[in-house]
């Protein structure tokens, strides 16, 4: 499967130097094909996937080294970081295949942000905790592997996230 993706990756970055420009690849990369389910929106969502997944990978093993050099402090932003990362490329990934099969996104988008707003009233607790999260972890109260006593309960922190604190 690596194999594979690396080979996609490798296919759209370099398309015109590879296949030339009257290509397949520039044809379903160029996005000069109708829109709606089809074997060329099917094929370009693979690639776009493909290509996205890869990048985002190179990221994480990226923040995982840069991790290794910051610290216990540093390990944590790289974490939180690394999952901002991959939820948002996710995100635009599903968003842009959607976009490529024909569906209107500006509707999409406009019923994302009325129901964020809803969310945002009924969650206020979900966001103090990230609030809280976020102090946590800038501030440096705790750090990983602090040893901490709250009440009667004594631990060691294993991982800060910025929902909760194991």
């Amino acid at each position: 499967v690596g194999v594979f993706v690396i080979a996609v990756f490798a296919a759209v970055v370099f398309q015109e130097s590879i296949f030339g420009q009257g290509s397949i690849f520039s044809y379903i990369l160029g996005g000069n094909w109708e829109r709606g389910v089809n074997v060329f929106a099917l094929t370009a969502c693979i690639m776009f996937v493909c290509v996205a997944l890869t990048v985002v990978t190179l990221v994480q093993k990226l923040l995982n080294l840069l991790a290794t050099v910051l610290g216990a402090r540093g390990e944590t932003v790289c974490r939180l970081l690394g999952s901002f990362i991959k939820y948002a490329t996710i995100i635009g990934m599903v968003y842009y295949c959607l976009m490529l099969v024909g569906v209107d996104t500006t509707t999409l988008l406009a019923s994302a942000g009325i129901l964020s707003i809803a969310i945002s009233f009924g969650a206020k607790e979900l966001v103090s905790d990230i609030l809280s999260g976020l102090f946590i972890i800038f501030e440096g109260e705790f750090r990983v592997g602090d040893i901490i006593k709250v009440g009667d309960w004594r631990g060691t922190v294993v991982e800060i996230g910025v929902r909760t604190t194991k």
